[in-house]
């Protein structure tokens, strides 16, 4: 049984972000936070499981993140913002299949998913907005909607419901070792393909001028729908170089514009290996393994309302 956490956000801390962003505001252009429960077996190197997973992917200009902080916090302040955002966010139910293959110092081990999604919004965002949103003054707003598809929509709140999702997820795990040596490199949805069907789609122009704002809106205004939609989410790369004697590794991990170094130290002990790790996104780890257990705690800041970049990592194995 695994509990997998990992997110990361830039303009304000993961709980504000959750929570209306009722926090102090930084600059940063991206969110990204991937979630999974899984349980399963494994037997002589074959895996079998069930998994619920969250997955939220969001690439945004800082001057959006400014201005939805501003509207939440009703901040009067009169400017023009240039807005841009990416967004991928799904939740899922899958299967997942997996096999280690070993050779000598080589080990590889395949993943592929299959999964159902009943929540996803993917789509792009761009274009400028003007005014002060506090006060309700010379509001301008000018965005063009490029392939905005959804199950239900959390930003213009068009009723419309759209279709089931389902995806495909191919990952893998790599390792080398010697005496000396570990090496491990990790790849989550190294392929995928997403297919919703009957999804509803908003492509084009929405412009919205109140209490003074203006501006000169062109285009055909766009067009909606109901369509088959198909897509891919960014892939995670993990790798780790250990030197064994001193049990010390540096490892990094890649997901877009989520990226950090660190470093590892391991002690052996009694109550099984204990470590403890630096990264360069200010992050502090502790880890502690045995052929039971796995724990990892990984946050940037003691208080849990004020943490930016988190990872937690548990599992349960029980040998049989």
């Amino acid at each position: 049984m695994e509990t997998l956490i990992h997110a990361s956000t830039t303009p304000v801390a993961i709980n504000e972000f959750i929570n209306d962003w009722q926090g102090s505001l930084k600059k940063g252009d991206y969110a990204y936070a991937d979630g999974r429960l899984r349980t399963g077996v494994v037997l002589n190197g074959w895996e079998v499981a069930v998994e619920k997973r969250w997955h939220y992917d969001l690439k945004f200009s800082p001057d959006t993140a400014k201005l939805y902080y501003n509207i939440e916090h009703k901040r009067p302040e009169d400017q023009e913002y240039q807005l841009s955002l990416n967004a991928k966010i799904l939740h899922a139910e899958g299967v997942s299949f997996a096999k280690k293959f070993n050779f000598q110092q080589f080990s590889f081990k395949p993943t592929i998913t299959f999964y159902r999604s009943d929540f996803y919004q993917f789509g792009q965002l761009s274009g400028r907005a003007s005014g002060d949103i506090a006060n309700k003054e010379n509001i301008a707003v000018e965005v063009d909607l490029e392939n905005y598809h959804f199950s239900e929509d959390k930003l213009l709140e068009d009723p419309r419901l759209g279709g089931q999702g389902q995806g495909v997820s191919v990952g893998f795990s790599a390792e080398y070792q010697n005496d000396l040596w570990k090496v491990t490199a990790i790849s989550d949805d190294f392929y995928n393909r997403w297919q919703f069907q009957d999804t509803v789609y908003l492509n084009g122009k929405v412009c919205v001028y109140l209490a003074g704002g203006s501006g000169g809106c062109s285009g055909s205004g766009g067009n909606d729908g109901v369509e088959t939609y198909q897509d891919r989410l960014s892939s995670s790369w993990t790798t780790e170089v250990t030197y064994k004697p001193y049990a010390l590794s540096v490892n990094t991990f890649i997901h877009g514009r989520y990226q950090r170094l660190g470093v590892q130290k391991d002690w052996f002990t009694q109550a099984g290996m204990l470590g403890a790790s630096v990264y360069s996104t200010r992050q502090l780890g502790l880890h502690w393994q045995s052929q039971w257990h796995r724990l990892a705690v990984i946050f940037d800041q003691p208080e849990l309302k004020k943490v930016r970049h988190a990872q937690v990592d548990l599992a349960i194995t029980v040998p049989w």
